[in-house]
């Protein structure tokens, strides 16, 4: 459902309802409008995508990481691709419905990420590696990714 300026009403009538949880995820209709518009737009940087970070990170994440971004550069309503590990965890119960939070740390920045509905996720710990992506939002006034797809890196 798209809708302007309408989302934290929604949420909330929505949430009030027994064992449903509502998610707010940015869209940024312009941009998309904008992608579509022009379709052969010529890039500046030659089509070329940043190249992975790799300082501070081991090889294995490095390797698998292709595409992502630091920390520090993730911005507001924005896609992006971030790669780091899991530094503290907990779980926020509210309104009946329970939501995992966890912060993923790369020597850049740290980043907050929301699984909402799920108190535990068999592999997301302290210090677990992961990939994630997803669209930057706000929770509790932080840029947070709500329910990103993630990609677990073994040791």
């Amino acid at each position: 459902m798209l809708h302007d300026r309408t989302a934290d009403r929604i949420a909330d009538a929505v949430g009030s309802v027994a064992h449903v949880a509502a998610t707010i995820v940015p869209f940024n209709l312009e941009t998309a409008q904008r992608r579509r518009s022009r379709p052969h737009a010529h890039r500046t940087d030659g089509g070329r995508r940043k190249p992975a970070r790799t300082a501070g990170v081991d090889k294995e994440l490095a390797r698998r990481a292709t595409g992502t971004i630091p920390i520090r550069d993730v911005t507001w309503r924005t896609r992006v691709r971030v790669a780091g590990r899991i530094r503290s965890l907990r779980v926020q119960t509210a309104k009946g419905t329970a939501n995992l939070e966890c912060e993923i740390t790369d020597d850049t920045g740290v980043l907050l990420l929301v699984f909402q509905g799920r108190p535990k996720i068999p592999g997301i710990e302290p210090g677990a590696r992961l990939i994630v992506e997803g669209m930057v939002g706000s929770w509790q006034r932080r840029l947070a990714i709500l329910n990103p797809d993630y990609e677990l890196i073994s040791e």
